[in-house]
């Protein structure tokens, strides 16, 4: 990937403050209410707590925060693979940008945060089941690689 695009990625996104997801009834809530507000099926605050911090393989979530208001978030969950190959992939889920900041870099941001993440919580592999708003800069800019359909 293109060193001097990432800087400026980093350049364009430094107004934004991105830590990772507690779990607390605050970060619930404000995943809940972000979730909810970007999708037409809406999800009860125990979603956040199921998907990055129960279940057999919990994940981790990244926020981006903006003038103390969530602007975006992207979530890890990292799978063992069992059998002829061995190791861990890293599932990307949950990518969501408030419609005020797409296009600022925001997406390009959190990508690059979590697979650089994903690659210190030893993922071999990256995948994201992405929609056509995902799917254009992860092939496009950021060099994800589509896999052919059948």
């Amino acid at each position: 990937m293109n060193s001097r695009w990432l800087e400026r990625v980093k350049e364009l996104t430094a107004v934004y403050t991105l830590r990772h997801g507690r779990s607390t009834r605050e970060d619930a809530q404000l995943f809940t209410d972000l979730f909810n507000a970007t999708y037409p099926r809406k999800i009860p605050a125990d979603y956040y707590s199921w998907q990055f911090f129960g279940g057999a393989f919990p994940g981790v979530c990244l926020l981006a925060e903006v003038g103390g208001k969530l602007a975006g978030c992207v979530g890890l969950r990292v799978l063992p693979l069992e059998g002829v190959i061995k190791g861990r992939i890293g599932l990307v889920v949950d990518l969501i940008i408030t419609p005020e900041h797409q296009r600022t870099g925001l997406l390009a941001r959190l990508e690059m945060e979590i697979e650089a993440l994903a690659w210190t919580m030893g993922c071999g592999c990256l995948v994201g089941l992405s929609n056509l708003a995902a799917y254009e800069p992860r092939i496009h800019s950021l060099g994800w690689t589509a896999m052919p359909r059948k």
